[in-house]
């Protein structure tokens, strides 16, 4: 039986492979994924923020952060990694930076749409993507709750059932062959 977690991923490959600044796979069996296990996940490692970023120095390339809600929802983003938390709000990341949700069915990829270069702020007690009026997705320190609002950074709906949601798992996966999409 396939894991909710290997349908997105594959889902998300597919739409990244059809994206026009992603190259064309060579082979049919390639995967983003770096490995069968994630950098972090809250089942693994605990709900804490600070471990998360701690195990993100193990990748040194893009990761895709997994979220799942209490409701079912699946979303989450890519950003860069390793995670660096910044002393003042400074944002990170590139345009190649985008934000998912699978709330409205099959996956919906989001991203940048340039109006600003909020792609995601990493502090050391939050973990947000996009700004301009709401965060895209926002997760607490102790990776409990989180939030999700429209974004003019990527253009997006609320990720999840609703705006202010609690975690069931994050988990965030490394890129194999991450240099394909720094493109």
């Amino acid at each position: 039986m396939i894991s909710w977690k290997e349908k997105v991923a594959a889902k998300l490959s597919r739409l990244l492979a059809d994206s026009p600044s992603s190259p064309s796979s060579a082979s049919a069996d390639y995967s983003p994924v770096a490995s069968s296990e994630p950098e972090g996940s809250t089942w693994k490692h605990g709900i804490s923020l600070r471990t998360l970023l701690r195990n993100s120095a193990n990748h040194p390339g893009p990761c895709l952060l997994i979220v799942g809600d209490m409701q079912g929802a699946v979303f989450g983003g890519l950003l860069d990694s390793p995670l660096k938390p910044t002393a003042k709000r400074n944002y990170q990341g590139t345009s190649q930076t985008f934000v998912f949700t699978t709330t409205y069915g099959e996956p919906r990829l989001f991203r940048a749409t340039g109006t600003n270069r909020f792609y995601y702020l990493c502090l050391d007690d939050m973990l947000a993507f996009g700004g301009g009026g709401h965060f895209a997705l926002s997760l607490d320190e102790d990776l409990l709750h989180g939030t999700s609002g429209p974004c003019e950074t990527f253009g997006s709906l609320c990720l999840a059932h609703n705006p202010e949601f609690e975690l069931k798992n994050v988990e965030l996966w490394g890129f194999a062959h991450s240099s394909h999409y720094l493109a």
